[in-house]
This record gives structure tokens, C-alpha cells and sequence, in this order.
């Protein structure tokens, strides 16, 4: 037999390999069913899905690209019906019905025009392909740089909307949520866990009554709340804008001013209430000079009404009242009035202003301006009436008072425990030459004495007339009447009485003694020894 020449070994070595590496290229990549469950015979650039029940079995590059977008959350079929749901909200229905219809076409909610969605059932498998526009509305070619920087500009969009930390969120004319970020399926997931499991859409309307906010120019907003009651309450400054066919909404989360807001007004209704006793009358205007806070003695002490001051007046409304029911003093011009109401605020915000209204009918206010944060100012304004008539009734008794001590013939000295002269007579200023009056200081009973002894000798009748005096003054235990008698330079001759008085104060007087009295005077010689009167 003949041996086989080299040239057919190297041909049959050489086929032998190649048919041994498309064997093992072909096994891994070949499984029963395989070609059941390609995507398509289309080109790799059109997106095509094809599902198993809730896996994804198989997808074009496009595709998968498509659905990175989605949250790694869930199935594959549930990560995808989250990414095509807003745009086709019936896509979720239908799915369940296709077995019997065998392809559907869905076309997107929000633009006629745009990719159409066709949806087959291949056996048991579900083809999902999105068809781009017809050819004359396909856009341009544009380069690569250009299309990797719109990549760049679309993924920094939609990671902005995702990671934004208020609700956004976009609503069809019907009332159906086409859209949604990050931050308003977590909050509906909060607010209403059995309403919706994590990819479930569309996700729970937590605002139902925005459909019909009238502003749509992204200007103003409303505060609305959501969830249960009392502590579980949110509440939003919500806004909304006119896109497309439907509203885009923006929702901003407001607990913590809606909490210093309540705060403040039951801080405000705390105070109110706590003046709401006080008699003096109380009006706090703020850095605008509108009324802010005011009690019901305002009311009571000015006859103001109620709604008058509830519609927050400003300062120059509510000094016009005044005047109009001549409650304020009023110059003789108005000009004068206008730059006394000048002087009032200007002086009230250096805390300065402070006066006395003297008002018709004997009524007299005290008034005192006191500035507050922020530019705010205080007015007090007390009825002081009756005190300053107490005054004067009291100021009138003690000149009538002292009239009748000064006309007394005595010369009279009252002095306070620690030595201080209190009150003297004009008698007094007459007989020892000197008014405590208009005396530089206090007078004390050690000068006062010192000034009757230089005016003064020797009486022999009387020598421990002095001595007496002092212990009187400088000792305050149980002290008695005394009278006693000394002598003047001039040779006149004094009849003094020291007399207790409450309080731990002591009473000197001074009489002259003549050589004939008169009727009930002193008559005959009076023994000038030192008596005792029990007092």
C-alpha cells in the first residue's frame, strides 16, 4: 500500500483544524430555539426587545443602551414598561391581551409625529421594536463630536432631574402623569406605600387637585399639602408651566416655613393674649409702618374700632383717626401737627420719644415710642388721668399745707431720724436768719444746732437746755414731750418744746417769751427749771 504523499496530510491536517475552530465557535453561540429568538432580521441600529416573560432574552445595542436609563430595580420587563409608560401609557394593558391580537401598534401621548411603538407576540415571546419617523422627518446627519457632546448635555439633564431635590413631574390635560423624577416616586412612595410597588407605574398622584392651577407662567405657586393629618401632613410651594399638551409641575418641600410660620403666629397669639389684660395700650407697626400687633386697651382708650385696626393701618392712618376724633394733641397749624407726627416716628426709632397728652375732658396719656427689630417700633400709650390728678390734688393740699404752717407765729423745725431737716416754717426762716429752703444741700440737726448756739448765751435759768436738745435728737428710744428755755445775744429770751413725731422724727418750736403775754399769755415768772411732760 502506498504511504500518502506529504501535500495530502498538509490538506487533510489543514481541514481537519478549520473544521474543528468552527465547531468551537458555533457551540456556545448555538442553543435549541436560539434562532426562534433573535430580534430581528432588521439592522442592529433599530431598537428591537425581545422578552420572556419578565426577562429580556434579547436586545439591539441601541436597545440596551435604551434601557440603562432605567433604575436597577426590578425586572428587566418592569425596568423597561418604567421607561416607555409615560409616553405610552396604554403599552402596561395591553401586554396582557396581545396573545390573542398578535401585534399592536402604539403611537406616543405626547407628539403624533414621534417613534411609533409595535409590539408582537411570537410564540411565547414578546418583540418590542421602536420605528423611528418616516424619512422626511428623520433629522440630519450630524458628526460624531456633535452627537457625543448632545450625549454628554442629555445624560447631565437627566441626571440633574433625577438628583434635583424637589418634585417634578409632568401631567397630560386629563390629569394622567406622564412623567416623573427621582424625588416625586420616592415621595409618593412615602406618602402612600400600598398604592404602588417601586417601578409600578404610573405612580401615585399626590397632588390630585393641581390640574386645575390657573397659573401657568411658572410665577406664582401655591402652598398645597398632601398626606395624612397633623404631624404626617407635608406641605409644598407648588408651580406649574404650559408644556405641550399637558403641565409641567414643580413642587418645592415648605415643612420647616410652614412650622416657623405656625410658630410665629401662635408666638403672636401668645402675646396678644398676655397684653390682651394689660391697661395700657399697646400698637406695634412694622418696618413698613403697617399695624401689626395691637390690644384691646388700644380700643378702649381711643374709642378705635376693631376692623379699623384689624385692617392693618399704617402710622400716619392711625394718627389721622386720632386727630380726626381729637384724641392727639393739635398744634394751631396743620403744618406744625405734620412735623410733630415727624418728630414722633423719628424720635420713637431712636427710642427717645416719650410725652404727656393733655386731651379734652380731663384725660391726659402718657406716650412712650420704643424701637424693635427690624426696624419695627412700639407705641405705649397709658392712661395716666387719675394719677396726675392725684397729683395735683396732693401737690395743692401740700402748698395749702404749708401755707398754714407758715402762718403759724412758732418757728417750727421737724427733723428725720437720721438728723435731716424735713420742713420748716417761715417763722423759723425769720427768727434765726436762714431759709433750709434755698440752703446748697441737706441741712442736718448738728448745723442746724451749731447755728442756734453761735445766736445764742448763757441762760442760767435753763443750763442744760442744749444738752437736752441733743439726747433728743441723736437718741430714738421712748421719747417724751420736753420743753425748755435759752437765750439770745440780744437778750430775748425762747421758750422751745420738743415733741415725738411717728416715724422715729422730732419736732422743735420756738416761741419768744415777752415780758407781758396779754390775754392768756404767760403771765408772772415762769420757773425756767427743766420740765417733764408725759407725751
Amino acid at each position: 500500500m502506498q504511504a500518502p504523499s506529504p501535500l495530502a496530510l498538509i490538506l487533510t491536517f489543514g481541514i481537519s483544524l478549520i473544521a474543528a475552530l468552527l465547531a468551537l465557535w458555533i457551540a456556545p453561540r448555538w442553543r435549541p430555539g436560539r434562532m426562534h429568538r433573535r430580534t430581528a432580521p432588521e439592522h442592529e441600529e433599530e431598537t428591537v426587545f425581545l422578552l420572556d416573560g419578565e426577562d429580556l432574552v434579547d436586545a439591539t445595542a441601541p436597545a440596551r443602551q435604551f434601557l440603562e436609563a432605567a433604575e436597577p430595580k426590578g425586572s428587566d420587563r418592569a425596568r423597561l414598561l418604567a421607561l416607555l409608560l409615560p409616553r405610552y401609557p396604554e403599552l402596561g394593558e395591553a401586554l396582557s391581551n396581545l396573545s390573542g391580537e398578535g401585534q399592536r401598534i402604539f403611537l406616543p401621548s405626547d407628539e403624533q409625529e414621534g417613534e411609533r411603538l409595535i409590539v408582537q407576540w411570537w410564540d411565547r415571546y414578546i418583540r418590542i421594536r421602536l420605528e423611528s419617523p418616516s424619512e422626511r422627518h428623520k433629522p440630519a446627519r450630524i458628526d460624531r463630536i456633535s452627537l457625543d457632546a448632545l450625549e454628554r448635555e442629555l445624560g447631565i439633564l437627566r441626571k440633574t432631574a433625577e438628583l434635583a431635590p424637589y418634585l417634578v413631574w409632568h401631567e397630560t390635560s386629563d390629569g394622567r402623569i406622564t412623567w416623573a423624577n427621582r424625588a416625586y416616586l420616592e415621595t409618593a412612595r412615602e406618602l402612600a406605600p400600598e398604592k404602588g410597588a417601586p417601578g409600578a407605574w404610573p405612580p401615585h398622584r399626590i397632588f390630585p387637585s393641581l390640574s386645575a392651577l390657573p397659573d401657568r407662567d411658572c410665577l406664582k405657586s401655591r402652598r398645597v399639602s398632601a398626606g395624612g393629618e397633623g404631624e404626617k401632613r407635608r406641605w409644598f410651594e407648588c408651580s406649574s408651566c404650559s408644556m405641550g399638551d399637558g403641565l409641567m409641575f414643580f413642587a418645592v418641600p415648605a415643612d420647616a416655613l410652614v412650622r416657623a410660620e405656625n410658630a410665629l403666629q401662635n408666638f403672636i397669639q401668645t402675646l396678644s393674649l398676655t397684653f390682651a389684660h394689660l391697661p395700657t395700650g399697646l400698637a406695634i407697626f412694622d418696618r413698613k409702618r403697617q399695624l401689626t400687633l395691637f390690644n384691646p386697651a388700644l380700643t378702649d382708650l381711643f374709642g378705635l374700632p376693631v376692623d379699623f385696626l384689624s385692617a392693618r393701618p399704617t402710622l400716619n392712618a392711625f394718627l389721622n383717626r386720632l386727630r380726626e376724633k381729637q384724641m392727639i394733641p393739635e398744634p394751631k397749624d396743620f403744618k406744625g401737627w405734620r412735623q410733630q407726627m415727624e418728630d414722633l416716628e423719628t424720635k420713637a426709632v431712636n427710642g427717645t420719644y416719650e410725652e404727656i397728652w393733655n386731651l379734652p375732658g380731663n384725660k391726659t396719656y402718657k406716650i412712650i415710642g420704643r424701637p424693635h427689630p427690624d426696624g419695627a417700633v412700639a407705641f405705649l400709650f397709658e392712661d395716666i388721668s387719675t394719677e396726675v390728678s392725684h397729683t395735683r390734688r396732693f401737690i395743692s393740699q401740700i402748698e395749702t399745707d404749708q401755707a398754714v404752717f407758715d402762718s403759724l407765729d412758732e418757728a417750727i423745725a421737724v427733723f428725720a431720724p437720721d438728723g435731716t431737716l424735713t420742713t420748716s416754717n417761715a417763722a423759723y426762716a425769720r427768727l434765726w436768719g436762714v431759709d433750709p429752703a434755698s440752703a446748697f444741700g441737706d441741712m442736718r440737726f448738728s448745723d442746724a444746732m451749731q447755728h442756734w448756739r453761735k445766736a445764742s448765751g448763757a441762760d442760767p435759768s435753763d443750763p442744760g437746755a442744749w444738752e437736752r436738745m441733743q439726747s433728743f435728737f441723736t437718741h430714738h428710744g421712748n421719747r417724751e414731750k420736753q420743753t425748755g428755755a435759752i437765750a439770745l445775744q440780744d437778750g430775748r429770751r425762747l421758750l422751745f418744746r420738743l415733741m415725738p413725731l411717728p416715724g422715729g422724727m422730732g419736732l422743735i418750736g420756738f416761741r419768744e417769751i415777752t415780758a407781758d403775754p396779754g390775754p392768756g399769755g404767760i403771765r408772772g415768772k415762769i420757773p425756767w427749771a427743766a420740765r417733764k411732760v408725759r407725751a
